[in-house]
């Protein structure tokens, strides 16, 4: 049911205006753009999550728990973050409307119940952290941020991370304690073709092995990571730790 509502992110269907929305931000205030694009980040994680089967698994947890009280606090959990996904979609919204359309109190609302939300999802957490430390462990599924991925790397490693959200997709590098995104302005359905196609360079047919498609291999790579990685850019970049999604996981490293 959720899935079929407005702003529900079952599919992602709420994140691509919402990214888009943080990249314009970081764009247009870039004091604060680190924030924005460390909020990106996390958001993008949420593609490449599946949710149906996450919410399979807290509720065969839930259930399993035998507890009352677990599921009483497990299921509020799962309430509040439908509510946050939504208020969250409702306010980007608001956001991104011209700025004659845009409704300031509608948006401040939007943003104390955001707020309100978050917070109360932390105390639930916390709840369930202190007084059943295991099944919480079970159930957390959190996006991890920019600042927790820096401090395992390595001062001459960086980690490279794509999504795609059917229509266009990022790519995220993080590499010194920062985040850089280049939009990938290539569909889903147009990855898995040139995939398919550089596939077809390893796939031994008869006796041979087909001579694969470099040209096609570094226009993929451009438009995947050209900016992220061009020549010069990261002279102390030394070691690349490669998260590849949807189409992508099918491609040698």
């Amino acid at each position: 049911v959720a899935a079929k509502e407005r702003y529900a992110c079952y599919f992602g269907n709420c994140l691509l205006p919402y990214i888009d929305l943080l990249q314009g931000q970081a764009a247009k205030q870039p004091a604060k753009a680190a924030a924005f694009q460390s909020e990106a980040f996390a958001a993008a994680q949420l593609a490449d999550s599946s949710v149906v089967f996450a919410a399979i698994d807290q509720l065969s947890a839930r259930i399993a728990a035998r507890d009352p009280q677990i599921a009483a606090i497990a299921r509020d959990q799962q309430d509040h973050g439908e509510q946050i996904l939504r208020a969250r979609a409702e306010l980007a919204a608001e956001l991104g409307k011209k700025a004659a359309e845009r409704n300031a109190a509608r948006a401040a609302e939007l943003r104390h119940k955001v707020e309100a939300l978050d917070a109360a999802s932390a105390q639930q957490e916390l709840q369930l952290q202190d007084r059943y430390p295991t099944y919480a462990q079970l159930l957390n599924r959190q996006a991890i941020d920019v600042a927790a991925v820096a401090k395992l790397l390595r001062p001459d490693e960086g980690l490279l991370v794509y999504t795609n959200l059917i229509t266009k997709g990022y790519s995220f590098l993080i590499y010194k304690r920062q985040v850089q995104t280049q939009v990938v302005r290539v569909s889903k359905a147009d990855l898995l073709q040139r995939v398919d196609d550089l596939r077809d360079g390893l796939t031994v047919k008869g006796q041979s092995l087909p001579d694969f498609d470099l040209q096609a291999s570094y226009a993929l790579f451009h438009d995947l990571f050209g900016e992220l990685l061009a020549k010069g850019k990261h002279p102390g970049l030394k070691r690349l730790i490669v998260v590849p999604s949807s189409a992508l996981l099918s491609l040698p490293p």
